[in-house]
């Protein structure tokens, strides 16, 4: 299949936006904090949620295309082999670095611990998202049968029930605290992502530009907003409704850079070699760089809100991407990794 140019790209940037994300979320989880300092780290965070929607908007476009052949050998073969061997591995690197900059685990202790871990989930938090992947690959076949369907019909039934049950409902309850009791049988927002990256490729949805600017102006002033009033009012509510990928604010943002980016990948073509190279290297960067975050916060406990202030996350930011996209590089030089990187 022809290689799609705004793909790589998206797929780089939100690499690059992972990387700030959870270097602002664990210093402000991690040390004590003034309120500017919080406001203004959080804010961040929430404004670069969008990274993974995108990220799984590239994957439903690329999986739940018709033309693409995909056999249930490619899906267990391929797919979630790959997310199984990534997440036994690096589970259990996790398992000793910890084990090390703790003492806990001790001993063969770390095996049984583990497997435990990468039973339930239990390792470093960005692990989540290889479950995910894994359950998406589950259903792809039944999700293909949708984008087969000629009229396209399927496919809008399908993005209306997913926005409802797992973005629009979700975020009520949220800014509420009241749950609702309707739902749809579906456990979380990744599927609505997953056909919509698939219709705005295909244009079966087709924003214009101006709208796409718009979803993501109010997509961005309302998480900036509730997270300000979330830190200021100590609210829950808004918390939650702020910092969730299923806040329908974060889809607004998701789908208006998804679209900028499919409308205007073209600015980006004579840098595309540097693009290409970070697309290369993004899934190892997921995998790698909290390694170097902890380091810093959790081995070293160096606080950058102590040593110059909320600034200072930009640069640790950059060190940590360039850090990890240079352990990726070099892992990627062993035999076979590329099963896994």
């Amino acid at each position: 299949m022809k290689k799609v140019a705004y793909f790589t790209v998206v797929r780089a940037v939100s690499c690059i936006a992972i990387v700030f994300l959870h270097t602002f979320y664990l210093a402000v989880s991690g040390f004590e904090t003034t309120f500017s300092q919080s406001v203004v780290s959080m804010i961040v965070r929430n404004c670069l949620l969008w990274a993974v929607p995108c990220f799984v908007m590239v994957s439903g476009a690329l999986l739940l295309d018709p033309a693409k052949k995909i056999t249930l050998s490619d899906i267990f073969g391929r797919y979630i082999r790959r997310m199984v061997l990534a997440i036994l591995l690096f589970t259990f690197v996790f398992v000793v670095f910890d084990a090390l900059a703790t003492g806990e685990p001790k001993g063969m202790a770390v095996f049984g611990t583990w497997l435990q871990k990468a039973w339930t989930n239990g390792s470093w938090s960005h692990m989540w998202y290889l479950y995910m992947l894994i359950g998406l690959y589950l259903m792809l076949p039944l999700y293909r049968l949708v984008t087969r369907q000629r009229n396209g019909g399927m496919l809008g039934y399908a993005l209306l029930l997913f926005f409802l049950f797992l973005c629009i409902l979700p975020s009520i309850g949220y800014l509420t605290g009241k749950t609702s009791g309707f739902y749809a049988m579906a456990y979380t927002v990744y599927p609505f992502y997953f056909f919509m990256g698939y219709a705005l490729h295909k244009n079966k949805i087709r924003l214009p530009l101006i709208a796409a600017v718009v979803l993501l102006a109010i997509g961005t002033f309302l998480l900036v907003l509730s997270t300000y009033f979330s830190i200021r009012m100590e609210s829950e509510t808004l918390r939650s409704f702020s910092g969730s990928y299923a806040s329908f604010a974060v889809a607004f943002q998701a789908i208006g850079i998804f679209t900028l980016f499919q409308r205007g990948h073209r600015l980006f073509a004579s840098t595309m070699p540097i693009w290409e190279r970070i697309d290369e290297l993004s899934f190892g960067i997921y995998l790698v760089h909290l390694l170097f975050l902890h380091l810093f916060y959790r081995v070293a406990h160096w606080s950058p809100y102590r040593n110059g202030g909320t600034i200072m996350l930009a640069p640790v930011g950059i060190l940590t991407f360039f850090l990890s996209a240079g352990l990726t590089y070099l892992l990627k030089k062993i035999p076979k990794s590329e099963r896994v990187l």
